[in-house]
């Protein structure tokens, strides 16, 4: 599924700048998987 880019997307470049600040994915076998990608729900 592909959406519409709007100017608030982070860049690649930012989004390097902020990914060691969000949690990453747990891999354990118990708990919901994330079903988001993350750079589509951080804005700048």
């Amino acid at each position: 599924m592909s959406r519409k880019p709007y100017p608030t997307d982070v860049s690649d470049a930012e989004w390097d700048l902020i990914k060691s600040m969000i949690p990453a994915e747990r891999k354990r076998k118990r708990g919901k998987k994330r079903e988001v990608d993350m750079p589509e729900v951080v804005k700048p």
